[in-house]
Formats: structure tokens, sequence, C-alpha cells
């Protein structure tokens, strides 16, 4: 009798040893938002976290949950970038939305990893982008026109995305289920989906940013008046009615111009297009700009 007493003493006092550690390892790993560090910028619906841990890439987070996409991750988590190159150890991201059915439980292949103390973000990342390039000779920046006719612009409505051109003369709010294909057909083929991306740069390419509830500009609208001072040289393709213009000097990638602004990767690259989503036609000695 004894024996089997002392047997069932070890029984509960084991399991619940193991139940404790799940709830440690769980709580570690997979939790709600109560004060850990996370980046500014994340959706405000968020109502699951995740804390990055070596190794993490968006891709692998994604995979890891397996019932949202990499795509659901940066829209969530806008501050990661379009590449995912801004993911920053020991912080908690959002891995799932109030009232979506891409809320999930701790992926459990994530159970056991050991991940430890948040470590602060650097206050300048390593650059992950190409430095400045030397222009080509044989690549000189476009004259500018002439003229140019006033904007015919409507005052702008909320919410926007970041990036979106400022002297739109027609907007739309885009509805469950809009595409920006869709978007184009709905307005009688006026304007090209290319048109639509050169306005709306923050869908992105593959028009996986189209928020409904957000508006859009659906143009037509005319350009802005050149800027009188713009300096020399300007990076090909630069907008000319550009009011800021940053000097481009070695060791500038685009990331650390577009923090020194306080700018949006997409206005950005919607202002020098030329750039490059990967920088990699950021000329040094030449001026982009940074605010219109």
């Amino acid at each position: 009798m004894a024996s089997k007493l002392f047997s069932l003493v070890l029984f509960w006092t084991a399991l619940a040893a193991a139940t404790n550690s799940r709830a440690r390892r769980d709580q570690s790993y997979f939790k709600r938002h109560s004060g850990k560090p996370t980046v500014d910028g994340i959706t405000s619906d968020c109502v699951d976290f995740y804390k990055v841990c070596q190794g993490d890439t968006c891709n692998s987070i994604a995979d890891s949950y397996g019932h949202f996409s990499t795509q659901d991750f940066i829209r969530w988590n806008p501050p990661v970038g379009p590449e995912c190159l801004n993911l920053w150890l020991g912080y908690y991201y959002c891995v799932g939305v109030s009232g979506s059915s891409k809320q999930g439980t701790m992926p459990m292949t994530q159970g056991f990893r050991n991940i430890s103390t948040p470590a602060p973000p650097p206050q300048e990342p390593p650059p992950r982008e190409p430095s400045p390039q030397e222009p080509p000779a044989s690549k000189a920046a476009p004259t500018p026109p002439a003229q140019a006719s006033s904007p015919q612009s409507l005052p702008m409505p909320s919410p926007i995305q970041d990036g979106m051109v400022t002297n739109c003369s027609a907007y739309y709010k885009a509805v469950a289920g809009d595409t920006c294909d869709g978007v184009v057909e709905k307005h009688g083929m006026e304007f090209t989906f290319a048109d639509f991306l050169g306005w709306n740069p923050a869908v992105g390419t593959d028009c996986d940013h189209l928020l409904a509830g957000y508006y859009y500009c659906v143009g037509p609208q005319s350009s802005p008046p050149c800027s009188p001072n713009q300096p020399e040289p300007t990076q090909p393709g630069s907008v000319c009615w550009c009011k800021k213009w940053h000097y481009v000097v070695q060791g500038d990638v685009c990331d650390s111009v577009i923090r020194r602004y306080d700018i949006s990767a997409s206005s950005f690259h919607s202002w020098n297009p030329q750039v490059g989503w990967e920088c990699q036609e950021l000329w040094k000695g030449y001026h982009v700009c940074v605010g219109t």
C-alpha cells in the first residue's frame, strides 16, 4: 500500500512539473502583448505576438504557424519592410489580428527554442543594401519639362497609405474583395494598372497591400510644377517638383537616408523610382528627393 501511494505521489509531482514547464514555455514564446518590446508601427488590432529569435525570417515565422502567409505577416508588421530586412532579435511581432481566422496557437516547431533576453534595436542597423554607386558616364539626368500645369487636387481623405501622390483629383475607397485590376476596370479603364501603382506605391507591385476601407488615388491628375531651386546633379528619374533634397555620400544606403529624414520607404522610392527597391542605383555625388 505504501509503495502504491509513493508511486502516485511521484506521478502527480512529475505531471505538475511538466504542466508548469509547458505553461512557462508557451508564455515565453507566444503570448498576448503585455508591455513587452515591440517595434513602432505594427497593426493596432493585433492580438497575438511572437518573439523573434536567432535565425528567424518572415518566411520561417509564417511557415511555422501555417495559417497566415508571409505577406500577411509583413502587412501586420510594416516596419520589417517589403524585403523583411528589419526583423529585430528579441522583439515581439504580430502573428494574429482581431476578428480574423488568422489567429493561431503556438507553433509546435517553436516549442523548445532558447530565447535570450531581448536586446534593444541598433541605432544604426548594419546596411543590407549596396553602397551608392558611381553613376555610369552614359547615364544623364533627364531634362525637366519647360512648363507644367498646376495641379487640380482635392482635399486628401483619410485613411490613406504612405506614399500616395498629394495632387490627386479623384479618390476611391477600397472595399473587401477589391484588386488593383478590379479598381482600374471599375473606373472604365481610364488609367492603367501601372498608373494606379505609380499613384499608390504602398499597394506593392503585386497589389498585395490594397486595404479595404482605405482611400486610393484614381486620378487623372496633373503634375506639380518643377521646383525652381532644383540642385545639380540630381538622381535620374527623381521628381522635379521636390522641395527637399539629400546629397548622397559614400556609405549612404536607402535605409539610412529614410531614417535620417523620417520618411517612409514607399515615399522615398516613389520620389526616386530609378534608385530601385534593392537600392542598387543610389548614385554617390547626386541628389535624391526626400520631401515634396
